[in-house]
């Protein structure tokens, strides 16, 4: 199980797949995120994908336990995976976050 955190406001900038890990800090967390989420997945790919408003809007999806209905997840918001390690959503791709609170 996949836990989404959507960012409030939008994050105002880009993150890229082959940057290094983002510190925690930099993304306000936990302040500006808020749950709306738990996804039955077998990626973060697949995650993505179930948070999208594609063919109906995504808390219809298979697989989706909306917490708060909210936009689609975008680059900049937090999936959590299902060993507890949180990952930002980048322009293609995720990047982990470094925090030794939470990843080891």
């Amino acid at each position: 199980m996949y836990t989404v955190y959507h960012r409030q406001p939008l994050y105002p900038g880009l993150v890229f797949a082959d940057q290094d890990p983002i510190p925690i800090d930099e993304l306000n967390w936990p302040d500006n995120y808020q749950e709306v989420a738990q996804v039955e997945a077998s990626s973060l790919e697949e995650v993505y994908l179930k948070t999208q408003h594609l063919e109906t809007v995504w808390w219809h999806n298979q697989g989706v336990t909306v917490i708060q209905i909210s936009r689609s997840t975008a680059v900049g918001d937090i999936l959590r995976d299902e060993r507890g390690i949180l990952w930002v959503v980048a322009a293609s791709g995720f990047v982990k976050i470094t925090d030794p609170a939470v990843n080891p």
